[in-house]
């Protein structure tokens, strides 16, 4: 299944290309590894730069490798420092990735994180990262222009982040700050359909006078103030001499859109400021088909369902059946305790695998073959043969599937007229499916029946 990557690279990036890479993500992307970079500058001890370079990628991105005891991806990154066209340091690492729960590896919505240090004291340096999921061989290419901060600014950038619970990460302790986890938002969007809340981090240097500061917060929506507040006691903390920032923001309420958060503050009279972008998103309403034809997805949704459907289906209109359809599938997959994305990719191989096999006067998800193929799979065993029938005295074929498991479920498909056309005769341990009462005539006198027991 394709997966569009909207990447955003650096702080730097300005927002409008920002979703015009989201957009056009398949194009500009569709061959590369998706990756998540952004960089946060802070000054050190001794007035140096420390950059915080936080990735990000989500685990269907990459290719996973069954092994004992789980699932497992690498991730090669190869780490520069250049200026000009000289490489000044190079680093290789390899990220050992694993994951447990096998439906993970389908999830959008989980990611991979990672955080690399480093501190520099020289201008005009670039950085360069170039990340490969070693198993696909697919990669991507980041880069970035090491802009250092002064030794005399008052301010660090804004970082964007999520405070979690320090126990839930295996990896936490690289985001670990005062006890707590504050897990990085490299790509700056963020779903307020999944997350109540966004905190801010920042740092104030060459204090002074706190009460002097005044510092404030205020939240910028289509270039217009749409909430100032001051930044009290409660959001602030002394850590070697320097204020540290801490400012939750709820943002349950806040409409899609790109906002700018801005921290403002007075030393000496002087006015500063510092300012970050992000962008508030809301989960797409997800509509499910397999069809161009309504009647046809709610076709198949009778294939599937195990239990009658008491729907009143002439009265509903074509948008209450898409809506219907494209719950009954999340309500599936919830059902199979299986990720939404593998359910309808293996819906669509078996509807896919259908119409190439079975297909003749009618189209083969819609034979008893693909009826069957499509709600069960390949069956476990199958069987194919001719027999003769007792009123024509010809031959006719046959073909017999079992499917192991609770019920062992057993289907005899006869090719009647001859035509390629199988029709399903003898079912049995399936409720759903009816045999035919005379199945034995269409199998002539030779059929042996022990070809249908276990």
């Amino acid at each position: 299944m394709e997966t569009t990557n909207c990447m955003i690279s650096t702080t730097k990036t300005k927002p409008f290309l920002i979703f015009l890479l989201c957009l056009l993500g398949n194009t500009l992307f569709g061959e590369q590894l998706g990756v998540y970079v952004d960089v946060t500058r802070f000054l050190d001890s001794n007035k140096n730069t420390k950059f915080v370079i936080d990735y990000k990628l989500p685990y269907n991105n990459l290719l996973f490798q069954a092994r004992e005891r789980g699932f497992f991806s690498e991730l090669h990154v190869n780490f520069n420092v250049v200026k000009a066209d000289s490489i000044l340091l190079t680093k290789d690492f390899i990220n050992n990735i694993g994951v447990s729960n096998k439906n993970d590896l389908y999830s959008s919505t989980k990611y991979y994180y990672d955080r690399i240090l480093l501190t520099l004291s020289k201008p005009g340096l670039g950085l360069s990262i170039t990340f490969t999921d070693i198993n696909s061989n697919k990669s991507y290419f980041w880069e970035y222009q090491a802009e250092l901060l002064k030794p005399d600014d008052v301010m660090s950038d804004i970082e964007v982040v999520h405070i979690v619970e320090s126990d839930t990460m295996v990896f936490s302790g690289k985001f670990v700050r005062n006890h707590k986890t504050y897990l990085p938002e490299p790509s700056r969007i963020i779903s307020n359909d999944l997350s109540d809340s966004v905190t801010f981090l920042g740092e104030i240097y060459h204090i002074g006078d706190i009460n002097q500061l005044k510092p404030t917060m205020t939240l910028i929506y289509n270039d217009r103030a749409l909430l100032k507040l001051p930044i009290t006691k409660e959001h602030i903390s002394t850590n070697e001499g320097n204020l540290n920032i801490v400012y939750p923001l709820n943002i349950s309420r806040l409409e899609s859109g790109k906002y700018s958060f801005q921290i403002e503050l007075y030393v000496n009279s002087t006015y500063y400021y510092r300012i970050t972008d992000f962008f508030i998103t809301k989960q797409p309403e997800q509509s499910i088909s397999f069809f161009s034809d309504v009647n046809d997805e709610i076709a198949l949704i009778k294939y599937i369902s195990t239990s009658t459907l008491n729907v009143d289906w002439k009265s509903m209109s074509t948008d209450a059946k898409k809506n219907f359809a494209s719950n009954y599938w999340k309500s599936h997959a919830e059902l199979l305790n299986q990720p939404l994305e593998a359910v309808i990719a293996t819906y669509k191989e078996r509807i896919d695998y259908s119409n190439k096999r079975f297909s003749h006067f009618e189209k083969g998800w819609e034979t008893d073959r693909g009826r069957i193929y499509i709600k069960k799979g390949p069956p476990d065993y199958l069987d194919s043969d001719t027999t003769l029938d007792d009123t024509n005295f010809v031959r006719k074929d046959f073909q017999i599937w079992k499917y192991t498991g609770l019920h062992n479920s057993v289907y005899v498909f006869v090719d009647i007229q001859m035509n390629g056309n199988y029709k399903l005769i003898y079912v049995r341990n399936d409720d759903n499916e009816k045999s035919y009462a005379n199945w034995r005539k269409y199998l002539g006198t030779d059929f042996e029946e022990s070809l249908i027991d276990y």
